[in-house]
């Protein structure tokens, strides 16, 4: 095994594992609390990947909501299965022109452009990288970064949960999506504002914010409590950074700007 992406893809509260492996065969297992394992649905639900992998990502990058699926391969295309909300997954590689046949080594995903989707940079051996900027949906979002105070600063291992019309949908700050690693999260949302948003860190505190605006970029540090609001705007729709500070503590923020190198490719999804 090369790579392990963790996500909660079927939305019932716990989180699932896609396993690379260079073997000819990746997959998907399901966490079944009940059975205290994981099942292996490769098959049934369309993720097997019959090839050489070399890296995956669990990712939103078809701005839906729920979770999709992103394959790296060292021989042969590399795969994106869109989640269709039914525990089935469709490669659509070609469809998302994503079906590079170049020597992938590893996946990296990120909102480069800071407007709101996911956009993929994908890794080679032996020619360019590849950046592939996301078009966007027609959902709100939310975005955020988390930063611990009581046990590892990337807050790596906290899980929020965000809610939206009694509806949850979660997501876990972790450092498992093939070889990459972020602290920020990106939550789709299909209403103009999510109710109420969950943080249980990795200390085990709890902390609750809401209600939020959609399209809302948030900085949460652990045992914080919201502060400032700065308006931007992000073409037709209105778009808010909130900082979430501990109390008494100065709030930092650290951004790195992307540098695609000379002659990489940039592609549209």
């Amino acid at each position: 095994m090369v790579g392990v992406a963790v996500g909660d893809y079927d939305e019932d509260g716990d989180l699932d594992l896609y396993t690379v492996n260079q073997n000819g065969r990746s997959a998907l297992y399901k966490n079944h609390p009940g059975l205290s394992l994981f099942l292996d649905v490769g098959s049934e639900t369309g993720t097997e990947n019959m090839a050489l992998g070399t890296g995956c990502a669990s990712v939103d990058f078809d701005s839906d909501g729920d979770l999709d699926l992103l394959v790296t391969n060292a021989f042969s295309s590399d795969r994106a299965y869109v989640n269709l909300g039914d525990n089935t997954f469709l490669d659509q590689s070609v469809t998302f022109a994503i079906a590079d046949t170049s020597r992938g080594r590893a996946v990296l995903t990120g909102d480069i452009d800071n407007d709101g989707d996911q956009d993929i940079y994908v890794i080679n051996e032996g020619t360019h990288n590849r950046l592939y900027a996301n078009g966007g949906g027609p959902h709100g979002w939310l975005s955020v970064t988390a930063l611990n105070v009581t046990s590892n600063p990337d807050a790596v291992g906290a899980r929020l949960t965000s809610w939206v019309d009694g509806v949850p949908s979660l997501r876990e700050v972790n450092g498992t999506s093939g070889m990459s690693y972020s602290s920020r999260l990106h939550i789709l949302v299909w209403a103009r504002r999510v109710n109420s948003l969950v943080v249980r860190w990795p200390s085990g505190t709890v902390d609750r914010h809401g209600p939020l605006q959609a399209n809302t970029a948030l900085h949460l540090v652990e045992g914080g409590a919201l502060t400032a609001v700065v308006e931007a705007e992000n073409g037709d729709v209105p778009r808010s950074s909130r900082r979430v500070q501990q109390s008494g503590a100065a709030g930092t923020d650290t951004r790195c700007r992307p540098d695609v190198a000379s002659g990489a490719a940039r592609d549209h999804l």
